[in-house]
């Protein structure tokens, strides 16, 4: 069913046109190639991978076994054995039922495994017991199974959004070290790109020249008007292509925010042709809406942050914040900007895009252009 999917995967039926994308991930990862994928934050990289490349995987191997990891928000070496460990019970939690007393046997019997269904939905469900996160060799102990099950399997790694182990560098060179031992493709994505940048690029980095890159781009114009106006058809909306190009360029291009405006223009409209004056009135009804939400998140940040992150929205983007004239504006000092950046920057909370910073969230830009 044609819809616009928020807050969640998007299915395959909904994914808007990353052919492209689909395609160079699908070519490497068949020829064996490690693949490392950049894009912004919403942009559809872990739908795509997930409900698209995953499953065509699967569907073309007939010994798949599909490893994923989210790495977000790990920020030690027992944080991410920890998700390790949960994504390897995972992965082997789908193995089919008959399979799983030759198959968890064969590869991690070692470590005590424990069986468990849910008495409702009849789910099957694995733990090893053996793994203690604490112990620094728990992390070797699990690349081991991992290498195991690739001599046995048509193995597929997925590590998302691996920028966040940046500071983690001896765990980055044990993952280097594992990920040379073995003959598998790998997926590594991540939605910062300085930071994947500093992992990839830099020379001395373990991962320095890993992988080959692919890039998502913002959807093309008409082909995102197309989509938009495929599923507002629904409830006979239309929206014209003036109208349809200003909402994307005000949403950053996101997929994710304008899928979000979009789904609020079809409940709140019917057989009608949507001006720039509904599309307003639709984003400002949607921060008003959040504006709590926008509060608590402003309140974990230094009124220096605030500042600048206000002044940065009401701007729309800022090429050099370094500018004497920026500096006077804010009436800060240089250093003070500079690290304030950083801090912001790091957080998610500012990008750097085609040579120019700016908010990331489109919509939380709005809320503090129009409150701040």
């Amino acid at each position: 069913m044609k819809k616009f999917v928020v807050g969640k995967l998007v299915d395959e039926e909904n994914i808007c046109n990353l052919s492209k994308e689909r395609d160079a991930i699908l070519r490497n990862i068949n020829n064996g190639n490690n693949v490392v994928i950049y894009g912004p934050r919403n942009y559809g990289k872990t739908s795509l991978v997930k409900n698209v490349i995953m499953k065509q995987f699967s569907q073309t191997h007939k010994q798949a076994f599909i490893f994923f990891v989210d790495l977000f928000n790990v920020t030690d070496n027992e944080s991410l054995t920890l998700r390790l460990k949960a994504a390897l019970e995972h992965a082997m939690a789908e193995i089919p039922l008959k399979k799983w007393t030759n198959e968890i046997k064969k590869f991690v019997s070692h470590m005590r495994p424990e069986v468990s269904f849910d008495p409702v939905t009849g789910a099957a469900s694995l733990s090893l017991k053996s793994i203690d996160i604490r112990n620094s060799q728990s992390m070797d102990d699990l690349f081991r199974v991992l290498k195991n099950i690739s001599q046995k399997k048509d193995l597929l790694m997925v590590f998302d959004e691996f920028q966040d182990i940046v500071k983690l560098k001896s765990e980055q060179g044990i993952i280097r070290s594992f990920l040379q031992d073995i003959d598998s493709p790998v997926i590594v994505m991540g939605s910062k790109s300085h930071l994947l940048s500093e992992i990839f690029l830099k020379p001395r980095e373990p991962f320095y020249q890993w992988g080959t890159p692919v890039s998502f781009s913002p959807i093309d114009y008409e082909i995102y008007h197309t989509y938009i106006n495929e599923r507002l058809a629904a409830k006979g909306i239309r929206l014209g292509f003036e109208v349809s190009k200003t909402l994307q360029d005000n949403m950053h291009r996101v997929p994710e925010s304008i899928n979000l405006v979009c789904a609020e223009i079809m409940e709140n409209y019917e057989n009608v042709e949507i001006e720039q004056e509904m599309v307003n009135h639709t984003i400002t009804r949607i921060i008003e809406t959040r504006q709590t939400q926008y509060e608590e998140l402003l309140g974990y940040h230094s009124l220096k942050e605030q500042i600048i992150m206000a002044s940065i929205a009401k701007r729309g983007q800022l090429r050099q914040f370094n500018s004497v004239e920026y500096l006077a504006e804010l009436k800060m000092n240089n250093k003070t900007v500079a690290t304030t950046f950083k801090i912001l920057i790091d957080a998610g909370h500012i990008e750097k895009y085609n040579k120019v910073y700016r908010i990331n969230d489109p919509l939380l830009e709005t809320y503090l252009r129009l409150y701040r």
